[in-house]
Protein backbone atom coordinates (compact mmCIF):
# COMPACT_ATOMS: atom_id res chain seq x y z
CA UNK A 1 0.00 0.00 0.00
CA UNK A 2 1.42 3.18 -1.29
CA UNK A 3 0.04 5.92 1.77
CA UNK A 4 0.32 8.86 -0.54
CA UNK A 5 -2.74 7.19 -2.21
CA UNK A 6 -4.65 8.63 0.56
CA UNK A 7 -4.24 12.01 -0.38
CA UNK A 8 -6.13 11.64 -3.56
CA UNK A 9 -8.56 9.98 -1.63
CA UNK A 10 -9.32 12.57 0.57
CA UNK A 11 -8.36 15.69 -0.70
CA UNK A 12 -9.94 18.96 -1.66
CA UNK A 13 -9.22 22.24 -3.89
CA UNK A 14 -8.83 25.49 -3.03
CA UNK A 15 -12.11 26.65 -4.84
CA UNK A 16 -14.19 24.31 -2.55
CA UNK A 17 -12.85 25.30 0.64
CA UNK A 18 -13.31 29.20 0.09
CA UNK A 19 -16.96 28.55 -1.14
CA UNK A 20 -17.39 26.18 1.89
CA UNK A 21 -15.94 28.76 4.27
CA UNK A 22 -16.67 32.79 3.14
CA UNK A 23 -20.11 33.01 5.00
CA UNK A 24 -17.67 31.80 8.22
CA UNK A 25 -15.10 34.64 7.76
CA UNK A 26 -17.67 36.77 6.84
CA UNK A 27 -19.34 36.26 10.63
CA UNK A 28 -15.96 36.23 12.42
CA UNK A 29 -15.14 39.26 10.53
CA UNK A 30 -18.38 40.97 11.68
CA UNK A 31 -17.48 39.73 15.61
CA UNK A 32 -14.28 41.63 15.16
CA UNK A 33 -16.45 44.63 13.71
CA UNK A 34 -18.75 44.75 16.25
CA UNK A 35 -16.00 44.26 19.00
CA UNK A 36 -14.15 47.36 17.58
CA UNK A 37 -17.20 50.25 17.30
CA UNK A 38 -19.47 48.97 20.71
CA UNK A 39 -18.62 50.88 24.05
CA UNK A 40 -16.84 48.73 26.69
CA UNK A 41 -16.54 48.65 30.61
CA UNK A 42 -13.68 46.69 32.28
CA UNK A 43 -14.65 43.43 32.73
CA UNK A 44 -12.38 40.71 33.97
CA UNK A 45 -11.62 38.88 30.51
CA UNK A 46 -11.68 42.18 28.63
CA UNK A 47 -8.60 42.81 26.62
CA UNK A 48 -5.79 40.59 24.96
CA UNK A 49 -4.43 37.33 26.09
CA UNK A 50 -2.04 34.16 25.20
CA UNK A 51 -2.88 31.01 26.64
CA UNK A 52 -1.57 27.17 26.60
CA UNK A 53 -3.64 23.89 26.49
CA UNK A 54 -3.28 20.01 27.45
CA UNK A 55 -5.46 17.62 27.41
CA UNK A 56 -6.89 14.62 25.10
CA UNK A 57 -7.72 14.24 21.58
CA UNK A 58 -9.09 11.72 19.34
CA UNK A 59 -8.71 12.18 16.06
CA UNK A 60 -10.08 9.77 13.30
CA UNK A 61 -11.11 9.73 9.47
CA UNK A 62 -14.03 8.48 7.26
CA UNK A 63 -14.94 7.61 4.17
CA UNK A 64 -12.82 5.96 1.13
CA UNK A 65 -9.45 5.85 4.13
CA UNK A 66 -10.93 4.96 7.66
CA UNK A 67 -9.35 5.20 10.45
CA UNK A 68 -10.76 4.84 14.29
CA UNK A 69 -10.07 7.27 16.87
CA UNK A 70 -7.35 6.38 19.82
CA UNK A 71 -7.46 8.85 22.52
CA UNK A 72 -3.95 10.60 23.25
CA UNK A 73 -2.32 13.45 24.20
CA UNK A 74 -2.81 16.75 23.13
CA UNK A 75 -1.96 20.72 23.88
CA UNK A 76 -2.01 23.48 22.00
CA UNK A 77 -1.47 27.68 22.17
CA UNK A 78 -3.63 30.37 21.57
CA UNK A 79 -3.98 34.28 21.50
CA UNK A 80 -6.97 36.59 21.04
CA UNK A 81 -8.43 38.88 22.16
CA UNK A 82 -12.16 39.94 24.11
CA UNK A 83 -14.64 43.10 23.96
CA UNK A 84 -17.33 43.98 26.60
CA UNK A 85 -20.71 44.53 25.14
CA UNK A 86 -21.59 47.86 26.93
CA UNK A 87 -23.04 47.95 30.44
CA UNK A 88 -23.84 44.04 30.06
CA UNK A 89 -21.85 41.09 31.32
CA UNK A 90 -22.19 40.04 27.74
CA UNK A 91 -18.49 39.40 26.16
CA UNK A 92 -17.46 39.25 22.49
CA UNK A 93 -13.87 37.56 21.38
CA UNK A 94 -11.55 36.70 18.71
CA UNK A 95 -8.89 34.00 18.81
CA UNK A 96 -6.16 32.53 16.86
CA UNK A 97 -5.36 28.48 17.68
CA UNK A 98 -3.10 25.74 16.70
CA UNK A 99 -4.27 22.37 18.10
CA UNK A 100 -1.94 19.11 17.92
CA UNK A 101 -2.82 15.15 19.12
CA UNK A 102 -0.21 13.01 19.36
CA UNK A 103 0.49 10.38 16.94
CA UNK A 104 -0.92 7.17 17.86
CA UNK A 105 -1.11 3.61 15.82
CA UNK A 106 -4.95 2.74 14.96
CA UNK A 107 -6.60 0.34 12.65
CA UNK A 108 -7.72 1.50 9.33
CA UNK A 109 -9.36 0.32 6.05
CA UNK A 110 -7.97 2.18 2.54
CA UNK A 111 -10.89 1.31 -0.17
CA UNK A 112 -11.62 -1.75 2.01
CA UNK A 113 -8.52 -3.80 2.88
CA UNK A 114 -7.13 -3.24 6.36
CA UNK A 115 -4.28 -1.50 7.17
CA UNK A 116 -2.60 0.02 10.60
CA UNK A 117 -1.86 3.73 10.16
CA UNK A 118 0.43 5.56 12.78
CA UNK A 119 -1.14 9.18 12.59
CA UNK A 120 -2.33 12.34 14.75
CA UNK A 121 -3.24 15.50 13.84
CA UNK A 122 -3.04 19.11 13.64
CA UNK A 123 -5.46 21.85 13.73
CA UNK A 124 -5.57 25.40 13.41
CA UNK A 125 -7.71 28.50 12.02
CA UNK A 126 -9.70 31.13 13.96
CA UNK A 127 -12.58 31.65 16.46
CA UNK A 128 -15.44 33.98 17.51
CA UNK A 129 -16.45 33.99 20.84
CA UNK A 130 -19.39 34.89 22.69
CA UNK A 131 -19.45 35.18 26.29
CA UNK A 132 -20.63 35.83 29.50
CA UNK A 133 -18.94 37.12 32.51
CA UNK A 134 -20.44 36.55 36.17
CA UNK A 135 -17.69 37.76 38.80
CA UNK A 136 -14.44 35.79 38.19
CA UNK A 137 -16.40 33.33 35.60
CA UNK A 138 -16.46 33.47 31.92
CA UNK A 139 -18.86 30.56 30.17
CA UNK A 140 -18.19 30.90 26.74
CA UNK A 141 -19.03 29.20 23.60
CA UNK A 142 -16.47 29.60 20.32
CA UNK A 143 -17.58 29.04 16.57
CA UNK A 144 -14.67 29.37 13.93
CA UNK A 145 -13.12 27.70 10.54
CA UNK A 146 -9.85 26.34 10.38
CA UNK A 147 -8.16 23.55 8.23
CA UNK A 148 -6.95 19.76 9.86
CA UNK A 149 -3.97 17.98 9.06
CA UNK A 150 -2.96 14.63 9.39
CA UNK A 151 0.77 13.47 10.93
CA UNK A 152 2.99 10.82 9.89
CA UNK A 153 1.40 8.34 8.12
CA UNK A 154 -1.10 10.22 6.96
CA UNK A 155 0.67 13.11 6.49
CA UNK A 156 -1.10 14.10 3.55
CA UNK A 157 -4.10 14.66 4.65
CA UNK A 158 -5.61 17.94 5.03
CA UNK A 159 -9.02 19.22 5.03
CA UNK A 160 -10.63 22.43 6.03
CA UNK A 161 -13.88 22.81 8.34
CA UNK A 162 -15.90 24.39 11.38
CA UNK A 163 -14.83 24.32 15.04
CA UNK A 164 -17.20 24.59 17.97
CA UNK A 165 -16.01 24.87 21.68
CA UNK A 166 -17.52 25.06 24.72
CA UNK A 167 -15.65 26.03 27.64
CA UNK A 168 -15.55 28.12 31.39
CA UNK A 169 -12.78 30.22 32.30
CA UNK A 170 -11.85 30.95 36.36
CA UNK A 171 -10.32 33.74 37.54
CA UNK A 172 -7.81 32.82 39.69
CA UNK A 173 -5.06 35.96 39.90
CA UNK A 174 -4.94 39.84 38.46
CA UNK A 175 -3.88 38.66 35.38
CA UNK A 176 -4.50 34.66 35.03
CA UNK A 177 -7.20 32.55 34.22
CA UNK A 178 -7.80 28.44 34.53
CA UNK A 179 -10.54 26.82 32.69
CA UNK A 180 -11.47 23.98 30.67
CA UNK A 181 -12.88 23.46 26.75
CA UNK A 182 -14.71 21.00 24.99
CA UNK A 183 -13.55 21.25 21.59
CA UNK A 184 -15.12 19.22 18.08
CA UNK A 185 -13.32 20.08 14.88
CA UNK A 186 -15.19 18.42 11.82
CA UNK A 187 -13.91 18.50 8.35
CA UNK A 188 -15.35 17.10 5.13
CA UNK A 189 -14.02 17.15 1.75
CA UNK A 190 -15.97 16.92 -1.96
CA UNK A 191 -15.45 12.96 -2.38
CA UNK A 192 -17.29 12.36 1.00
CA UNK A 193 -14.26 11.65 3.17
CA UNK A 194 -14.34 13.51 6.99
CA UNK A 195 -11.57 14.44 9.11
CA UNK A 196 -12.78 14.77 12.97
CA UNK A 197 -10.99 15.67 15.82
CA UNK A 198 -12.29 16.07 18.97
CA UNK A 199 -10.37 17.37 22.75
CA UNK A 200 -11.01 18.26 26.29
CA UNK A 201 -8.32 21.13 27.40
CA UNK A 202 -7.23 22.72 30.48
CA UNK A 203 -6.34 26.06 30.02
CA UNK A 204 -4.01 28.39 31.58
CA UNK A 205 -4.41 31.92 30.04
CA UNK A 206 -2.48 35.47 30.54
CA UNK A 207 -4.16 38.72 30.23
CA UNK A 208 -2.44 41.83 29.36
CA UNK A 209 -4.98 44.44 29.90
CA UNK A 210 -6.45 42.96 32.59
CA UNK A 211 -8.49 45.64 34.05
CA UNK A 212 -10.50 43.57 36.54
CA UNK A 213 -12.83 45.29 38.96
CA UNK A 214 -11.89 42.59 41.27
CA UNK A 215 -11.11 45.90 44.34
CA UNK A 216 -11.98 48.96 43.14
CA UNK A 217 -9.71 52.23 44.86
CA UNK A 218 -10.02 52.46 48.75
CA UNK A 219 -11.06 55.35 50.15
CA UNK A 220 -9.83 58.01 52.74
CA UNK A 221 -12.08 60.73 54.23
CA UNK A 222 -11.25 61.25 57.56
CA UNK A 223 -13.04 62.68 60.38
CA UNK A 224 -11.27 65.22 62.16
CA UNK A 225 -9.70 64.36 65.17
CA UNK A 226 -9.97 67.03 67.56
CA UNK A 227 -7.50 67.19 70.44
CA UNK A 228 -9.18 67.25 73.55
CA UNK A 229 -6.81 69.44 76.45
CA UNK A 230 -6.53 67.42 78.93
CA UNK A 231 -7.83 69.28 82.45
CA UNK A 232 -5.22 69.92 84.81
CA UNK A 233 -5.87 67.28 87.49
CA UNK A 234 -3.78 66.00 90.32
CA UNK A 235 -2.26 62.34 90.43
CA UNK A 236 -5.23 60.98 92.66
CA UNK A 237 -7.67 61.90 90.12
CA UNK A 238 -9.26 59.05 88.06
CA UNK A 239 -8.24 58.31 84.74
CA UNK A 240 -10.71 57.49 81.87
CA UNK A 241 -10.40 55.00 79.14
CA UNK A 242 -10.98 56.59 75.50
CA UNK A 243 -11.42 54.31 72.30
CA UNK A 244 -11.67 56.25 68.86
CA UNK A 245 -12.59 54.92 65.54
CA UNK A 246 -11.76 56.66 61.66
CA UNK A 247 -12.97 55.08 58.73
CA UNK A 248 -11.39 56.64 55.50
CA UNK A 249 -13.82 56.85 52.81
CA UNK A 250 -13.23 58.87 50.51
CA UNK A 251 -12.00 58.09 46.70
CA UNK A 252 -8.62 60.30 46.92
CA UNK A 253 -6.40 57.71 48.55
CA UNK A 254 -5.72 55.20 45.77
CA UNK A 255 -6.53 54.73 42.39
CA UNK A 256 -7.93 52.35 40.46
CA UNK A 257 -6.84 48.92 41.58
CA UNK A 258 -3.40 50.18 43.29
CA UNK A 259 -1.90 50.76 46.54
CA UNK A 260 -0.01 53.48 45.87
CA UNK A 261 -1.24 56.15 48.05
CA UNK A 262 -1.53 59.60 46.09
CA UNK A 263 -0.22 63.02 46.28
CA UNK A 264 -0.98 65.46 48.55
CA UNK A 265 -2.87 63.67 51.28
CA UNK A 266 -4.38 66.35 53.73
CA UNK A 267 -6.14 64.01 55.69
CA UNK A 268 -3.65 61.78 56.97
CA UNK A 269 -1.68 64.70 57.88
CA UNK A 270 -3.97 65.43 59.62
CA UNK A 271 -4.23 62.22 61.82
CA UNK A 272 -0.35 62.48 61.45
CA UNK A 273 -0.40 65.27 63.33
CA UNK A 274 -2.93 64.07 65.93
CA UNK A 275 -0.94 61.51 67.03
CA UNK A 276 2.26 63.19 67.09
CA UNK A 277 0.68 65.47 69.51
CA UNK A 278 -0.90 62.91 71.72
CA UNK A 279 2.17 60.43 72.43
CA UNK A 280 -0.74 58.51 74.58
CA UNK A 281 -2.90 57.40 71.65
CA UNK A 282 -1.50 53.46 71.22
CA UNK A 283 -2.54 50.19 69.78
CA UNK A 284 -3.24 51.66 66.28
CA UNK A 285 -4.91 49.13 64.16
CA UNK A 286 -5.11 50.40 60.19
CA UNK A 287 -7.55 47.72 58.44
CA UNK A 288 -8.37 47.66 55.18
CA UNK A 289 -11.53 46.15 53.13
CA UNK A 290 -12.57 45.58 49.65
CA UNK A 291 -15.77 44.98 48.08
CA UNK A 292 -17.15 41.26 46.66
CA UNK A 293 -15.68 41.52 43.55
CA UNK A 294 -12.84 39.53 42.46
CA UNK A 295 -10.88 36.47 43.83
CA UNK A 296 -10.87 36.24 47.16
CA UNK A 297 -7.11 35.70 47.53
CA UNK A 298 -6.78 38.95 44.95
CA UNK A 299 -8.45 41.36 47.00
CA UNK A 300 -7.40 39.68 50.44
CA UNK A 301 -3.89 40.73 49.35
CA UNK A 302 -4.74 43.78 47.99
CA UNK A 303 -6.55 45.00 51.39
CA UNK A 304 -3.40 44.15 53.11
CA UNK A 305 -1.13 46.31 50.92
CA UNK A 306 -3.40 49.12 50.96
CA UNK A 307 -3.97 49.13 54.67
CA UNK A 308 0.05 49.10 55.00
CA UNK A 309 0.43 52.16 52.87
CA UNK A 310 -1.42 54.04 54.91
CA UNK A 311 1.24 52.21 58.00
CA UNK A 312 3.87 53.29 56.26
CA UNK A 313 2.40 56.90 55.00
CA UNK A 314 2.30 57.70 58.90
CA UNK A 315 5.54 56.11 59.84
CA UNK A 316 7.40 58.59 57.24
CA UNK A 317 5.44 61.25 59.30
CA UNK A 318 7.46 60.55 61.91
CA UNK A 319 4.70 58.21 64.41
CA UNK A 320 6.55 55.08 66.09
CA UNK A 321 5.91 52.53 63.98
CA UNK A 322 5.43 50.18 67.34
CA UNK A 323 2.17 51.85 67.91
CA UNK A 324 0.46 50.92 64.33
CA UNK A 325 -0.46 47.56 63.03
CA UNK A 326 -1.84 47.11 59.66
CA UNK A 327 -4.00 43.97 58.92
CA UNK A 328 -6.11 43.38 55.79
CA UNK A 329 -9.48 42.00 55.65
CA UNK A 330 -10.87 41.44 52.16
CA UNK A 331 -14.38 41.17 50.70
CA UNK A 332 -15.51 40.46 54.76
CA UNK A 333 -17.67 42.43 56.87
CA UNK A 334 -19.52 44.25 54.23
CA UNK A 335 -21.40 47.63 55.28
CA UNK A 336 -24.00 47.34 52.12
CA UNK A 337 -25.45 44.44 50.25
CA UNK A 338 -25.42 45.20 46.55
CA UNK A 339 -27.67 42.93 43.60
CA UNK A 340 -27.58 45.65 40.75
CA UNK A 341 -27.40 43.66 37.31
CA UNK A 342 -25.02 46.09 35.17
CA UNK A 343 -21.26 45.57 36.23
CA UNK A 344 -21.03 49.35 36.26
CA UNK A 345 -24.29 50.16 38.73
CA UNK A 346 -22.74 46.99 40.78
CA UNK A 347 -19.23 48.70 41.24
CA UNK A 348 -20.87 52.10 42.22
CA UNK A 349 -23.17 50.40 44.64
CA UNK A 350 -20.62 48.63 46.60
CA UNK A 351 -18.24 51.68 47.09
CA UNK A 352 -19.40 51.70 50.66
CA UNK A 353 -17.15 48.18 50.99
CA UNK A 354 -14.31 49.38 49.80
CA UNK A 355 -12.58 51.39 52.48
CA UNK A 356 -9.97 51.52 55.11
CA UNK A 357 -10.91 52.01 58.73
CA UNK A 358 -8.10 53.04 61.33
CA UNK A 359 -9.93 50.83 64.52
CA UNK A 360 -10.35 51.12 67.92
CA UNK A 361 -6.97 52.79 69.31
CA UNK A 362 -6.97 54.05 72.80
CA UNK A 363 -5.45 56.50 74.96
CA UNK A 364 -5.87 57.46 78.95
CA UNK A 365 -7.47 61.06 79.73
CA UNK A 366 -7.53 62.22 83.18
CA UNK A 367 -10.70 63.75 84.41
CA UNK A 368 -11.76 65.97 87.44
Amino acid sequence: MVICTRTNLIGETNVTIINRNLKQLIGIGAVLLIGAVVPSFASEFSGGYVGADLGMGKGETSGTFSASGKRAVAGGVEAGYNWDINDSNWLLGVDGYVDQTKTKSRDATNAGVPVTADFGDRTYGVNGKLGYAMGEWLPYLDLGIGKIKGTQDLSGYSSSGKRIGLGVDYKIANQWSLGGEYVRFNGRDDSGSKGKDTSLFLKLKYYFDSKLSMAAPVVAAVAAMAEPTPAPAPMSKPVLQRTEKIVLSDTSLFAFDSDVLKSPQSKLDEIAGALSKNSNIANIVITGYTDRLGSSKYNQKLSERRANAVKKYLVDKGIDVNRLSAIGKGKSNAVIECKDKKRSALIKCLEPNRRVEVEEFSFERKVN
